[in-house]
């Protein structure tokens, strides 16, 4: 909790974020009174350039959005300000970020004891298939992770799990059951 990708980690998990949303989510964007994120600002590197700049420019016109803030990420993010991470030089470099990155997990490994390996995107597909697991609507998902339509959600970001299988396995039992005491 104490490294500096923790609250970008947490964004993507807990909100579905891209990396580059998260990492530049101003906590001015955060509403905690009307429990909202205001996602409108990404990091983007110019035709030309090696350098990020934050920016409105987003990947769709679906990717300016508000989606939920959750209990637990509005209590990891209640005491912060500014960009949630930064650099004090400026803008937070793609090499900066993916060193923070590899430090963020070998922390997390030498916490958890275990060997720890994911991509920043991964909470982001964590995220999708825990809101679908949980029975969150598709057209919903869609706006929250700011998709134009579900192609994407249901070829990439959705993973069917056991759990999702257990629960189809119950509706169709429940509903052979019904059907048959209807006969």
């Amino acid at each position: 909790k104490d490294h500096r990708v923790y609250p970008v980690a947490m964004v993507m998990l807990y909100a579905g974020l891209r990396p580059a949303e998260a990492q530049a989510l101003h906590m001015d964007d955060v509403d905690f009174q009307h429990k909202q994120i205001h996602v409108h600002s990404t990091y983007r590197m110019p035709n030309g350039t090696n350098q990020r700049v934050r920016t409105s420019d987003m990947k769709t016109k679906k990717s300016d959005r508000i989606v939920p803030l959750f209990s637990p990420l509005a209590d990891i993010l209640k005491d912060r300000s500014g960009l949630i991470i930064s650099q004090e030089k400026g803008t937070f470099s793609r090499t900066a970020w993916s060193c923070a990155w590899k430090t963020y997990m070998k922390q997390l490994q030498k916490e958890s004891g275990t060997e720890i390996s994911f991509r920043p995107y991964d909470l982001r597909h964590t995220f999708c298939t825990v809101c679908r697991d949980n029975g969150i609507e598709l057209h919903t998902c869609i706006e929250w992770m700011g998709h134009t339509d579900a192609k994407m959600i249901m070829t990439v970001y959705d993973s069917v799990t056991q759990k999702r299988i257990d629960s189809e396995i119950e509706k169709m039992e429940n509903a052979i059951k019904n059907a048959q005491k209807k006969e």
